[in-house]
């Protein structure tokens, strides 16, 4: 499972969130807008942009592109 950091009326999120659906990928969602330490956690690793996906306690920013791929090659 994975952890995905998005925020209201983000596109890319939405994005990222439907191809994790369409691959059957369970995740659970954190608001960076709702949760402290959700920000707090993108912030100390210089992470910006939303989304931001977590693969084995390492959190990742970038495209939706490279975040799926990142998912799904953890994924197989």
């Amino acid at each position: 499972m994975f952890t995905i950091y998005t925020q209201d009326n983000c596109p890319n999120c939405l994005e990222l969130k439907n191809v994790l659906k369409q691959n059957n990928i369970q995740y659970t969602e954190l608001d960076v807008n709702q949760s402290y330490s959700a920000k707090a956690k993108m912030i100390m690793n210089d992470i910006e942009t939303t989304p931001a996906v977590e693969i084995n306690n390492q959190l990742f920013g970038g495209n939706v592109a490279d975040l799926t791929k990142a998912i799904l090659g953890n994924n197989l």
